[in-house]
């Protein structure tokens, strides 16, 4: 559990606290509470952030309204944009207690994801900060959580960024220690110092392509190679796109012809602004059931495990990318949004790419009880096409003549309905 300085906090102006009367920070009440701005500065909501490991939940945001949406909504925003017009970069960290270390080390142009992930909205509400209507690309530098979960992240938002035009560099602080940690004990800075060498987004990709294949061999790396064009295909800029190819090659010493002509092959760059919708159409429990899939590394096992033992595979629309999860899995390939966009047509990629940045309210948390739920709906629509499939074939058979094998489909649908109102 991390320790929050009470002088940290009340300094940098954030923050507001509920006392239990006896004066003491560490007898806090529940929760810290996080006044929610919005851009131009109103409270619009609240964030609760649990003082004591045993409660049942970490973090507890205010219901969404008509003046509160997450997905719209960037923690710290009002404060940042001045320093962040100033400088044309902005720091995207992930938890209030980051943005509010950074912040009170002086750093000013600094924002939090409210509780949800990265959407659309909140990259172009960057964007509008360091680079919109000026000269300047503008920067982001993502310095979110050290473990696999914000290393995920990171890869997922590297593509929205990049869509949008924008320098990108993704910083990785020493001892894997959140932003907040890293300023309590080495000072400000010393963050600053990370901050301004933070590398260039290439090459947190490639170093996290070669910490999963083995690129001393020629498969390993067409792999990596592999895993990073998805990303790559996001840059629209010639000159930055030549850069690539040639840090590509002197990484994996690759030739770099091929991989010229791999970048030309691939397709050309679609800002997700103007990707028509789709998913538009798409079963809503096929959606909801991916979107489990790519935030929760549970829920993942959890569908993995169903979809290679069960009926449901055949009959999914999206069935291509769940093939390709299982496929990963079955080569032991560590999952990734990238590495499985490589595997896909065009289509399938589209879908993934605009599934990843969508606004839908899934948290990790809740995101296996969810992919359940939806299983459960999959798999009694199986059950109701199987039966109709039977149905269909019975009416045949008895048109033929054939009353043996129609008797023994009777049997088989009889089965089928006793079974199903037992579960």
């Amino acid at each position: 559990m991390k320790k929050f300085p009470p002088d940290l906090l009340e300094k940098s102006g954030l923050v507001s606290r509920r006392q239990d009367g006896s004066g003491s920070f560490d007898r806090f009440r529940a929760r810290l509470m996080f006044p929610i701005h919005n851009e131009q500065g109103k409270v619009i909501a609240f964030g609760g952030r649990a003082l004591r490991a045993e409660e049942e939940r970490k973090y507890l945001n205010s219901a969404e309204s008509s003046i509160y949406k997450k997905s719209t909504v960037l923690y710290n925003l009002h404060r940042a944009k001045i320093d962040a017009r100033k400088h044309d970069r902005m720091i995207l960290v992930e938890g209030y207690m980051d943005a509010i270390g950074v912040y009170a080390a002086g750093i000013r142009e600094v924002v939090a994801i409210c509780g949800t992930s990265l959407s659309n909205d909140q990259v172009r509400a960057i964007k509008k900060q360091v680079a919109e209507g000026r000269a300047s690309n503008g920067q982001v530098i993502l310095n979110l959580d050290p473990d696999e979960a914000g290393a995920r992240s990171a890869e997922k938002y590297i593509g929205a960024f990049l869509s949008e035009g924008l320098r990108l560099k993704v910083l990785k602080l020493p001892g894997g220690l959140d932003p907040d940690e890293y300023i309590q004990r080495n000072g400000a800075e010393a963050y600053g110092n990370q901050v301004n060498a933070a590398p260039f987004y290439f090459h947190w990709l490639a170093d996290r392509a070669r910490e999963k294949f083995d690129v001393r061999t020629v498969e390993g790396k067409v792999d990596a190679f592999k895993s990073l064009l998805p990303s790559i295909q996001q840059v629209s800029d010639k000159l930055e796109r030549a850069a690539i190819t040639n840090q590509l090659s002197d990484y994996f010493k690759l030739d770099r012809t091929v991989i010229a002509d791999q970048l030309r092959q691939a397709p050309a760059r679609q800002d997700v602004r103007k990707v028509a919708k789709a998913t538009l159409g798409l079963p809503p429990n096929e959606l909801l059931l991916l979107s489990s899939l790519m935030i929760s590394p549970d829920a993942r096992e959890a569908i993995k495990h169903y979809l290679s033992s069960g009926d449901v595979l055949r009959l999914l629309e999206l069935r291509p990318i769940f093939d390709s999860v299982l496929a990963m899995d079955h080569e032991g390939v560590p999952f990734s949004i990238s590495a499985l966009s490589s595997r896909l047509e065009p289509r399938m990629q589209r879908i993934l790419t605009e599934l990843s940045f969508s606004e839908q309210a899934l948290e990790e948390e809740g995101a296996a009880q969810q992919a359940l739920h939806c299983l459960r709906a999959l798999e009694e629509k199986a059950g109701e096409a199987i039966s109709g499939e039977l149905r269909r074939k019975i009416r045949e058979l008895e048109e033929q003549g054939n009353v043996g094998e129609a008797m023994r489909l009777i049997n088989e649908l009889d089965r089928r309905k006793t079974t199903a109102s037992r579960s």
